[in-house]
């Protein structure tokens, strides 16, 4: 009876952790977008590239489902590095600016 409540508590935090990445996701590619669509905002892919409910469900179909259908999770290895390296470079520009 313990172990269903530790995979409840692995589930609520798996979606809480899916949630909070379609979320981030969309905080940084929608200024991107909005300003490669600038003039085109209310056009067919201007609305699916900048508006929430949308481009989190691209990002769901295309990144998540994807990414979660892997057999092996060592499958995920250069993801995982591509990711650490975007942290870095992340961390090194916020760095950067706070010193210039």
């Amino acid at each position: 009876k313990v172990g269903y409540i530790f995979q409840f508590a692995v589930i609520a935090f798996s979606l809480g952790s899916c949630a909070t990445y379609l979320v981030t996701m969309f905080d940084i590619l929608s200024p991107v977008f909005g300003q490669l669509l600038i003039g085109q905002e209310n056009t067919w892919y201007g609305k699916m590239l900048t508006e929430r409910v949308y481009l989190s469900l691209v990002l769901a179909v295309f990144v998540l489902y994807p990414i979660s259908l892997v057999k092996n999770i060592s499958s995920l290895r250069y993801l995982t590095l591509c990711g650490s390296i975007g942290v870095c470079y992340l961390a090194v520009v916020a760095i950067y600016l706070l010193i210039c």
